[in-house]
C-alpha cells in the first residue's frame, strides 16, 4: 500500500470516530460560560460608556452649575449695571454664612466682591421696622491689621414679596497681604462676629484702567484738579483735589473758610457720557480731596476724557448790614455775587424779600431788632420767584446779617 492509499483509509477510520458523552457536556458548559461573559461584558461596556457621557457631559458643564449656584438671586431692585453683568457671570466670592443675633434676627452672608477699587458684601436680614431704619449702616469688617470702613450702602425691602431686607454695603479694598476678613454687626448693644472669611484671591478681580489725568479749573483763589483714574470690574473711580496742601494750611491760618464743595465730575467715554453714582470729600493733612465713583466702563471703549461740570463753593462772611430805615431797597455783594432786599414789611411778622440768581443759596440768615436776635420761621417764594425770609415779633429790625452763602458754579 503506497502513502496515498494509507492516508485515505485512515481518514475514511477518523470519519467515524465519536466524542465521548462527558467531553461533549463538557464542551457544551463552557460555550455556556463563555455566553455568560460576553452577555457580561456587553452590559459593562454600556454601563460604562454612560459613565463617559455623564463625565462628559458634567466636565463640560460644570462651570455652568458653578455659574447658577453663584448668581445672585434678590439683588436685582439695588445693582447697578456692571454689578448685575458681574452676577450673571458668577464673579465673585461665595459665602452662604447664616448667623442668628442675639435678638433672634437671621443675617446672611450671600457673596463678597472684591477687585483694585472696592469690596463689595452682599447680604440679607429677616425683616423689622427698627432694621428697616439703619441695618444696612451697622455691618464692620476688620482685618488682621486694620479696619476697612464703610463707604455707602443701599437695602431694599418689598412688602409682601420677600421676608429679607437685603443690603449691598460697599468698603475700602482690603490690602494686598490680608488673608482673612471678620466681618461684625453692631446690634445696638455689643458687636456680634458673624464670620470669619478668608478672602480667595482667585476670584478677586483687579484694575483694569490706571491713568493719570490733567485737567485743571481756576475760581477766585481756588484751583481745582482731576488727577488720576483707575477702572475696575465693579466701578470707575476719578480722583481730584482742591489747591495745594501749602494754600489750604495758608487760608487756615488766615482764617479763611471758604470752602468748595459738591463737585461733579462727568466722563464722556466714545462720545457717551457718564453721570456720577456717588461722590464724596475728604479733608485731612494732605488738603482737600475728593472722589467721583462711576459704573464700570465699556472693556472696548477706545476714547474716554474726565471733566469738572460744576461745583458748589461756600462763603461764610457772616455780614452784619444795616438795614434802611424806611426798609428800601438795597443791595449787598458778597464776593462778587449780588443779593438785592426788596422790602421789608412788619405786620404780625417781619416779612423780607430778597432777590438773587437762582444759583445762590442763603444760610444762617438773622434779623436783629435792639441789638436782639428775632427767631427764623420759615422762607417762602412769590409769584415773582422771589425768596421771602419770615421772622416772628413785630419789631422794626434795624440789621441783617448773613451768615453763608453757598453758589452753585457750572463750567
Amino acid at each position: 500500500m503506497n502513502m496515498i492509499q494509507e492516508l485515505e483509509s485512515k481518514g475514511t477510520g477518523i470519519k467515524h470516530l465519536k466524542a465521548p458523552d462527558s467531553l461533549d457536556i463538557l464542551i457544551s458548559d463552557s460555550v455556556q460560560s463563555l455566553d455568560k461573559k460576553k452577555r457580561k461584558a456587553k452590559k459593562s461596556w454600556i454601563a460604562l460608556a454612560a459613565m463617559i457621557a455623564i463625565l462628559i457631559f458634567t466636565g463640560y458643564h460644570f462651570e455652568t452649575f458653578a455659574f447658577y449656584a453663584q448668581k445672585l438671586v434678590g439683588y436685582d431692585p439695588i445693582m447697578s449695571r456692571s454689578l448685575r453683568d458681574l452676577s450673571d457671570l458668577g464673579k465673585g466670592q461665595a459665602l452662604h454664612i447664616s448667623k442668628q443675633l442675639p435678638d433672634g434676627t437671621m443675617v446672611t452672608l450671600d457673596h463678597l466682591m472684591i477687585d483694585g477699587n472696592k469690596m463689595i458684601l452682599f447680604y440679607r436680614m429677616s425683616y423689622s421696622d427698627v432694621l428697616w431704619n439703619d441695618s444696612h449702616t451697622q455691618v464692620q469688617i476688620k482685618g488682621r491689621f486694620e479696619s476697612y470702613p464703610l463707604s455707602t450702602s443701599t437695602a431694599y425691602y418689598e412688602e409682601g414679596v420677600s421676608e429679607d431686607i437685603v443690603v449691598i454695603s460697599e468698603f475700602k479694598t482690603p490690602k494686598w497681604y490680608e488673608r482673612n476678613l471678620t466681618i461684625t454687626y453692631w446690634d445696638g448693644q455689643q458687636q456680634v462676629n458673624l464670620a470669619t472669611v478668608r478672602i480667595d484671591r482667585k476670584k478677586a478681580m483687579g484694575v483694569t484702567i490706571r491713568q493719570k489725568l490733567s485737567y485743571d479749573v481756576a475760581y477766585g483763589r481756588h484751583h481745582i484738579s482731576l488727577t488720576n483714574m483707575t477702572a475696575s470690574p465693579t466701578s470707575t473711580l476719578v480722583y481730584g483735589k482742591v489747591d495745594s496742601v501749602f494754600k489750604a494750611y495758608w487760608a487756615y491760618i488766615n482764617n479763611d473758610i471758604t470752602r468748595i464743595e459738591d463737585v461733579k465730575i462727568v466722563l464722556q467715554v466714545d462720545g457717551k457720557t457718564y453721570l456720577p453714582i456717588g461722590s464724596s470729600m475728604t479733608t485731612d493733612m494732605r488738603g482737600m480731596t475728593f472722589t467721583g465713583t462711576f459704573d464700570a466702563l465699556p472693556l472696548d471703549a477706545t476714547s474716554i476724557e474726565a471733566r469738572i461740570e460744576s461745583f458748589y463753593i461756600r462763603y461764610r462772611p457772616k455780614r452784619v448790614v444795616a438795614l434802611e430805615a424806611d426798609g428800601a431797597s438795597q443791595k449787598i455783594d458778597i464776593e462778587g455775587h449780588i443779593i438785592e432786599i426788596k422790602d421789608v414789611k412788619v405786620e404780625d411778622t417781619v416779612r423780607v424779600t430778597l432777590l438773587a440768581d437762582s444759583n445762590i443759596r442763603l444760610y444762617d440768615v438773622a434779623l436783629e431788632a435792639n441789638g436782639k436776635d428775632m427767631p427764623f420761621e420759615s422762607i417762602e417764594s412769590n409769584e415773582k420767584g422771589e425768596r421771602v425770609l419770615v421772622f416772628k415779633g413785630t419789631e422794626i429790625p434795624t440789621h441783617i446779617i448773613i451768615g453763608q452763602l453757598y453758589v452753585k458754579i457750572e463750567l
